[in-house]
């Protein structure tokens, strides 16, 4: 019961010392010095007492311009991921992607990654008139011949994939170029979709 008091009464106090920690930086060490020197009063088992605060050996080893912030339990906030755009370009008539289908290396295969972008390409397709002609690209290789059957695959998967998230087949088209034709911007592995 008095190891349970005490734990209780050092999680306070190290609550109350973190929360000095981030306010002021400047007497961070001093801050953990005292925070180790409480936790070696309570006679806590060493795997209790080491989670919390640092060993006076690390604290000796410890920075100057270590990050004060980095020793606070609360998990810093994940930045989310922006979702991928998919957008009509009138003037090109071409569909642009924010970001390329991914493919597993050196294969025609469609990684679960590009699943988010199949999905809104899928809506955008079936919003608009036409036919759309998804043509495969690859970067230059020693084999052209096998670049060019890559970049057919390639194209003829996605066009399947699209078919199962419900474009109708008749409206799709696929070809690969393989190399042949680079893009300018050193793009040249991609997938694009033309409006004819």
């Amino acid at each position: 019961k008095k190891m349970i008091e005490d734990l209780k009464k050092v999680q306070e106090e190290l609550k109350s010392a973190s929360e000095q920690l981030e306010k002021n930086n400047e007497d961070g060490q001093k801050i953990l010095f005292l925070i180790d020197e409480m936790v070696n009063k309570t006679n806590l088992p060493k795997s209790t007492a080491t989670s919390r605060a640092p060993s006076k050996s690390t604290m000796s080893r410890a920075s100057s311009k270590r990050s004060v912030k980095s020793r606070s339990r609360s998990p810093s906030p994940k930045k989310k991921k922006k979702e991928p755009t998919v957008v009509v370009n009138k003037r090109s008539g071409k569909i642009d992607l924010s970001e390329q289908l991914q493919f597993k290396t050196g294969s025609a295969d469609l990684s679960s990654k590009s699943n988010q972008i199949l999905n809104q390409l899928m809506t955008v397709i079936n919003s608009i008139e036409g036919k759309i002609r998804i043509e495969g690209h690859t970067g230059k290789g020693k084999n052209e011949k096998k670049l060019k059957i890559l970049s057919q695959n390639r194209a003829k998967n996605v066009k399947e994939a699209l078919i199962k998230r419900g474009v109708p087949e008749s409206r799709l088209v696929s070809k690969g170029y393989g190399s042949l034709k680079p893009s300018g911007d050193g793009n040249d592995k991609r997938v694009e979709f033309h409006i004819i």
